[in-house]
């Protein structure tokens, strides 16, 4: 599969997934840098209080087999967005908890949210990423992790000094909904612009319409031709396949049958996601 050779656009595409993963992690860790703020001020016990973590360790393991079952069916980017919007109502609700067991029950959803965001990301960057750009961009975005860390311990006292232990979740709540907005806005007008454009033929070297979005479909049309998913109406299973700057043909030559293939937005993805096989409609005749 051909990747992204562009050195910008792989510096800005590492720099937006540093930042879904620095969320990821202010939005996970904080309850641990107040746990004993909220033992002190709340009156629990720090037993009680401290097991919400152990409930989201838990979860979060959880759900990062179910995010590897749900990366094959649904678009990597909209479980991204879904864990981070999840994760922000998380953290906005905790405060409002009247006692140890709802913090707990909330936490482990935020656990299980959390485990939506690093394996699709992962997913993403192997398909756009060259092998020697993801091993560069897995360095530079886990330093998310690093600067979550500090950026907690850091913040959270001075949080917890000038309003108390329930505004590390209140900001770290907006902080993932900014990020969540800037995930999808990133490419939000490409796609517009994608998707009100005709296809054409791509000329050598022209950029995608949305680069990410094609690498997925191009990735799943690979599943599905392994799984000898891909037919003509003919009856034959034999075709070319043409990429456009926005779509991608699937063209039977013999018979003239030609099945165009949307790849410019996300709905395009989740369109072809649902489909199990593709049938190239031809001409009802012997080809």
């Amino acid at each position: 599969m051909e990747k992204i050779r562009d050195k910008r656009r792989i510096g800005l595409l590492t720099l937006l997934y540093a930042a879904v993963y620095f969320t990821s992690y202010i939005s996970r860790i904080n309850f641990g840098a107040v746990v004993l703020e909220i033992v002190r001020t709340e009156g629990y016990l720090k037993s009680a209080v401290s097991m919400a973590v152990t409930v989201s360790f838990v979860t979060y393991g959880a759900g990062q087999l179910v995010s590897g079952w749900l990366g094959d069916k649904a678009s990597p980017r909209l479980l991204i967005f879904g864990g981070l919007m999840t994760t922000a109502v998380m953290n906005g609700l905790l405060p409002f908890c009247p006692g140890p067991g709802s913090m707990a029950a909330v936490w482990g959803v935020n656990g299980f949210a959390q485990a939506m965001i690093w394996p699709p990301l992962v997913k993403i960057m192997t398909g756009v990423f060259s092998d020697e750009d993801y091993r560069r961009a897995s360095v530079r975005v886990s330093w998310g992790s690093s600067l979550g860390t500090i950026a907690v311990y850091l913040a959270a006292p001075v949080c917890i000094l000038r309003s108390g232990w329930k505004s590390v979740f209140f900001i770290a709540s907006a902080v993932s909904v900014l990020t969540a907005i800037v995930w999808m806005a990133a490419q939000g007008g490409m796609e517009t612009r994608a998707s009100q454009a005709p296809a054409r033929r791509r000329e050598e070297g022209e950029a995608f319409a949305n680069d990410t979005v094609m690498y997925e479909i191009l990735s799943e049309l690979k599943d599905i031709a392994a799984r000898d998913g891909i037919s003509c109406s003919c009856g034959s299973r034999r075709y070319t396949m043409e990429i456009l700057s926005g779509a991608v043909d699937l063209i039977r030559g013999d018979c003239g049958g030609r099945l165009r293939l949307p790849a410019a937005t996300d709905g395009d993805l989740d369109s072809l996601c649902c489909h199990y096989t593709l049938t190239i409609k031809g001409r009802p005749r012997p080809c």
